[in-house]
């Protein structure tokens, strides 16, 4: 579910960062709505979402 919801803010124009599907400790909702992200998105967007990916799977781990 959260790699739809990266996936639609990658390539959906005027996006909101997405509601959680876990409880992560919020560093992929900060990298979200940073100033540069959709710049990242634009120049880098395998690499963004998959630095995204990564860190919503390591926080779920945490959670775990």
């Amino acid at each position: 579910m959260r790699t739809l919801a990266v996936i639609a803010c990658l390539f959906l124009a005027g996006c909101a960062t997405p509601a959680p599907a876990i409880a992560p400790s919020g560093n992929v909702d900060r990298l979200l709505s940073h100033a540069q992200f959709r710049q990242a998105a634009k120049t880098a967007p395998e690499f963004t979402m998959e630095a995204l990916n990564t860190i919503a799977r390591l926080e779920h781990d945490l959670v775990k």
